[in-house]
């Protein structure tokens, strides 16, 4: 049975999968959520350090194969850590984006709006530094998101100031990328990269919910992730 390897974004932390992982382990999966150093203390290129950090904790897994998920900004970087994974000797039996960002030739920032990016320009201070994702929005909307106080505070605690440039980092598809790894996408509200995920001919599975939906129904989002795989033919 393959490993799951639960990827955050680089602008939160383990925290947005903990409780994911916790869910597939009460039913008999092995469930990582690899902690990774913030973008501000390793420089670029980011997705190599996150890489690097993603399969460092591989060793804490027993199982050969593993099946690789990303949420949200972790999406572009999962070609690159994937990569990583199989170099590490491991193999990959799926890659399921939840929520994310799709891979781009690019750098990411060339995908986003102008309203967001505006939003990222007000906002950094000096020295090209972002303040930590919570405090992007007003507090009345974090609580809206994730209204019990012990859970927001865990996802408050690991958010760290992050890099502007962060999105001007490209992170580089393996040749032939997926090549025969089965992908699939898993969308509560990222409706556009749903569909772009779709014309690509993966498997695309919607869900009521939110953002964080991982946070405030954990077993809901194990649940999709089981049935993904299985429309997938990687689970039976």
């Amino acid at each position: 049975m393959a490993a799951f390897v639960l990827v955050h974004s680089p602008l939160v932390g383990p925290a947005t999968w903990r409780q994911v992982a916790d869910e597939l382990r009460r039913r008999g999966f092995e469930a990582l959520v690899p902690a990774r150093r913030a973008p501000l203390d390793t420089g670029r290129p980011y997705w190599a350090a996150a890489a690097g950090d993603e399969v460092a904790d591989l060793h804490r897994s027993g199982d050969d194969e593993v099946v690789l998920v990303g949420h949200s900004g972790a999406g572009p970087w999962l070609p690159a850590i994937g990569e990583a994974v199989a170099a590490a000797g491991r193999r990959l039996t799926a890659v399921l984006f939840v929520d994310a960002g799709l891979p781009t030739a690019g750098p990411v920032s060339a995908t986003l709006t102008g309203p967001f990016l505006a939003q990222l320009e007000a906002l950094t201070g000096p020295g090209g530094v972002l303040p930590p994702w919570p405090e992007w929005w007003p507090p009345e909307t974090l609580a809206t998101l994730v209204p019990d106080p012990v859970a927001r505070a865990a996802l408050v605690a690991e958010c760290r100031p992050v890099p502007a440039d962060l999105w001007d980092d490209p992170a580089p598809s393996p040749p032939g990328w997926p090549g025969s790894v089965p992908c699939g996408y898993l969308s509560f509200t990222y409706e556009d990269d749903a569909s772009a995920a779709q014309e690509r001919g993966w498997i695309v599975a919607r869900m009521d919910g939110h953002h964080l939906q991982a946070i405030v129904d954990p077993a809901g989002v194990a649940d999709a992730l089981q049935l993904l795989l299985g429309a997938l033919g990687v689970l039976p």
